[in-house]
């Protein structure tokens, strides 16, 4: 009896070494099947993160938009605010080349003063092709750049290619009369009444003479920085 049941547990101690090796051995591939899966979860979260993250957060702050305007050169009163319209003059991508602004979107905005001179300000960007809109918060720099309007060849130099605020319409009307007006493109809808309410005696605009005008050229002066980070979706 004893020699049987020496044998037989020394049966079941080979039995038992062999199924907790098996077993053993069966666990460590798992184990390192579970921890890659693990990782290549955890990698694909992180990319599917980032890939979200960007989505949205596509412009950050301090991102640079190149504009342009359709007349060459912008004419405001001192302390004068006015509506513009700019078009975007390049494509803006991400690092991976994704299109996040196409060329020719419109950007809203209003020229106002700003120091001693005017600047843009951004309030809307309406994308090219689908025709989304955004609130945005950008501005340019701002420009000091003053032309002197008189009577003469000087004036006519000024004007070509202009488009002008109602204020600076009315200084140019009240220096060089109706055909200073004539050659130039009048924003913001600027009415008769707007014009006079500009050219009043006491504002010192009418009755010759020379005034000064504030003179932006936006290809190279409306450059548009982003205030803050632009979500798109």
């Amino acid at each position: 009896m004893y020699k049987y049941n020496y044998f037989q547990s020394s049966i079941s101690g080979f039995l038992i070494a062999v199924v907790t090796a098996t077993a053993i051995g069966s666990f460590l591939p798992l184990n390192s099947v579970l921890a890659r899966e693990f990782e290549s979860q955890r990698q694909y979260d992180r990319r599917e993160y980032d890939r979200r993250y960007y989505q949205r957060a596509a412009i950050p702050r301090g991102t640079k938009i190149p504009v342009a305007f359709k007349k060459e050169k912008i004419l405001a009163a001192p302390n004068e605010t006015f509506p513009v319209t700019l078009t975007v003059d390049a494509n803006i991508s991400d690092l991976n080349k994704k299109l996040l602004i196409p060329f020719g979107s419109k950007i809203e905005g209003r020229i106002e003063p700003s120091r001693n001179g005017s600047r843009f300000v951004a309030e809307r960007l309406i994308l090219e092709g689908d025709n989304r809109e955004y609130d945005i918060d950008a501005t340019s720099r701002t420009v000091s750049r003053r032309e002197t309007i008189k009577q003469g060849a000087s004036a006519r130099d000024i004007l070509t290619g202009a488009a002008a605020g109602a204020g600076a319409a009315a200084i140019i009307s009240g220096v060089t009369g109706r055909r200073g007006v004539a050659a130039l493109e009048v924003l913001a809808g600027a009415a008769t009444g707007a014009l006079a309410g500009w050219a009043l005696p006491e504002a010192g605009v009418i009755g010759g003479g020379k005034k000064e005008v504030i003179v932006i050229y936006p290809d190279r002066d409306l450059e548009l920085t982003f205030e803050r980070d632009l979500f798109l979706r």
